[in-house]
């Protein structure tokens, strides 16, 4: 079992965490919203985003570095139009070795695809954190209630993206696996 990061309790992020706890992986989640952060402390519930779903043993945080300091996945599950600010503050504290996954969809500022500039990014930084994009037509509300769905997994790394896949299928989530070319 993996422990994965997931920065980003909105609906897919938070229908994800519950996924994945349900599936034995040890999850954090990180939120900026402190409504969010008050739900979860209470209930174990994001009332704003998914009331009703429970995420037992999910721990949450409002604070970045420790939320990431012990994963080994993390998952960048926020809108495209904070997912580059967001990643700027992550930058100082990624790991080596820790995987970043990207759900981020859209693109960046001038046509560009979000997963480049993070790569730009990561290099700039001198910082060697493999990537992957996870995609696909994936409802928050169905996937968190236990609907079957599927989705993608790529990487310019094709071993990484078949690994990730492997890691994160879940009973209710397929993930399949390609190469970027």
């Amino acid at each position: 079992m993996s422990n994965i990061a997931v920065l980003g309790l909105g609906n897919f992020g938070t229908a994800l965490a519950r996924n994945w706890l349900e599936d034995g992986h040890t999850v954090t989640g990180w939120t900026v919203e402190q409504e969010v952060f008050d739900s979860m402390q209470a209930s174990s519930i994001n009332q704003k985003y998914l009331p009703g779903v429970a995420l037992t043993g999910l721990q949450v945080s409002m604070d970045i570095a420790t939320s990431v300091q012990d994963a080994e996945i993390v998952v960048l599950a926020l809108p495209s139009g904070v997912v580059l600010s967001v990643f700027d503050d992550l930058l100082p504290h990624l790991q080596s070795g820790q995987i970043l996954m990207d759900l981020a969809k859209g693109l960046a500022p001038g046509d560009r695809l979000i997963s480049d500039v993070i790569e730009e990014r990561l290099q700039a930084a001198d910082k060697h954190n493999p990537l992957c994009v996870m995609m696909g037509p994936t409802i928050a509300p169905e996937l968190a209630r236990g609907v079957y769905t599927t989705a993608l997994v790529a990487s310019s790394d094709a071993e990484l993206a078949a690994r990730m896949a492997s890691t994160l299928t879940t009973r209710t989530l397929t993930l399949s696996a390609a190469s970027d070319p």
